[in-house]
Order: structure tokens, then sequence, then C-alpha cells
């Protein structure tokens, strides 16, 4: 090797410009992905309204059945409403009358009447719901699905009301249905001239808390 080439190894070369931090993404950060799986939380609110009818259906009381127990889940995707679910069981053990603007008095033997007759616990322990098709609509989304009762199982269309917040959905909404529809007798006294309408409510405010993976 020649001296001109020796001194020129030996030279130190500049490098201009600014060196760049290499950044990685740490394995443990997840972003939030779709579709996102929620749990029905205690706080959510299942009732069933019923009317009055009879030739002295004036003198019933309308009432307000709660559901104490219950459980399920709701998935939503917001980016794909179709691939969204929600199922739903409510405990026929836990069921407790609310009269509505009536005598408490008469709530005890409406639920005895009930457990007994007319849901059964250990015959049908449950009121369950699960979505068939879900679509998008203005302030949510069209919920069409089966909904069992007394063993028997029929299809509902409801539309509910969808709020997001932090890591809480909660899905609003009311339909109606027969009673008569899944083999159901309604209730009624005196003879049958007071008697509860064929026709009830379901009225609901389900909370759900996004389910969390543990590590």
């Amino acid at each position: 090797m020649t001296r001109a080439a020796l001194l020129f190894l030996a030279t130190p070369i500049a490098i201009t410009g600014s060196l760049q931090p290499i950044t990685t993404t740490s394995p443990t950060a997840k972003a939030v992905v779709s579709p996102i799986e929620y749990r029905i939380a205690p706080e959510s609110r299942f009732d069933v309204v019923t009317g009055k009818a009879g030739l002295f259906g004036a003198f019933g009381h309308k009432h307000r059945i709660r559901a104490n127990e219950f459980h399920g889940t709701i998935v939503y995707d917001p980016d794909n409403i179709p691939a969204s679910s929600i199922e739903i069981a409510l405990s026929t053990a836990r069921l407790v009358v609310i009269p509505e603007g009536a005598d408490e008095k008469d709530a005890p033997r409406v639920e005895q009447a009930m457990r007994e007759s007319v849901l059964p616990p250990s015959q049908y322990p449950t009121i369950e719901f699960k979505s068939r098709i879900i679509t998008a609509i203005d302030g949510g989304v069209q919920v069409v699905g089966g909904l069992a009762i007394a063993q028997r199982t029929r299809p509902v269309a409801v539309d509910v009301t969808i709020a997001q917040r932090g890591d809480t959905l909660t899905a609003t909404g009311t339909f109606s249905v027969n009673q008569t529809d899944f083999g159901i007798k309604p209730y009624s006294a005196a003879g049958g001239t007071i008697k509860v309408a064929d026709e009830v409510t379901f009225d609901f405010e389900a909370v759900a808390i996004r389910v969390v993976d543990a590590e």
C-alpha cells in the first residue's frame, strides 16, 4: 500500500447531519380494536310493564316487573355494526313486582301468581334474548333477535340507543310482545273481570363494562 493510501485511511471523516434515534413499539402496548366485548353490569335495569284489561280493568293496576338477577354480554363493533351481538338472560326466580300508582298490597299477590302459575322458576328458570341481525340506524342500532320465554322463542325487533363513555356502553330501548304468543295466559282476578292485558312492554337500560383480558 502506498504512503498516500495510508494517509487517506488515517484521516478522520466528518459526517454531516443529525442522528435520529431509533424508536420501537413496546410489546406491551395494545391498540383498541373492534369489536369490543362488554359484560352486563349490576346497575342495569330490565323491566316488564303490564297493562290492565277486562270488564273492570279500570279498577286494576299497572305493574312493573323488575329483574333483580341477570347476566349477558354485548359485543359492539362501531366500524362493522353487523358484526355486533347481544345475549342476555334474566332469572325468573328473581323477578319482583313493583306496583305503579297502586296499593303496594297488591304486588305480593301478583308476584305469587306469577311464580306459581305464569312463570314457575323450576319449570322456566330464565328469559333469554339472543340477537340475530344488527343494523345501524340514526342514534343507535336496530336489533332483530329471538326472545325465549316459557320454552318458546319468538322473533322481536327493537330500536336500541347506544351511548359510549370510556369503558362503559349503555344500551336503552323498549319493545312489546303478547304473552299468548309464548303460551302464557295473562294473570286475572275476580273471575276474569280484572286482568293483565295480553300485551306487555319490555323496558331496559343495559349498562355494560368493557371486558379487559388478563395478562
